[in-house]
């Protein structure tokens, strides 16, 4: 995910929705 780097969280936590 990009927000991955953004947000600083590992994209697990991270809906699927912003997979993309």
């Amino acid at each position: 995910c990009l927000f991955t780097t953004e947000f600083m969280v590992p994209d697990s936590l991270l809906p699927q929705v912003f997979e993309g």
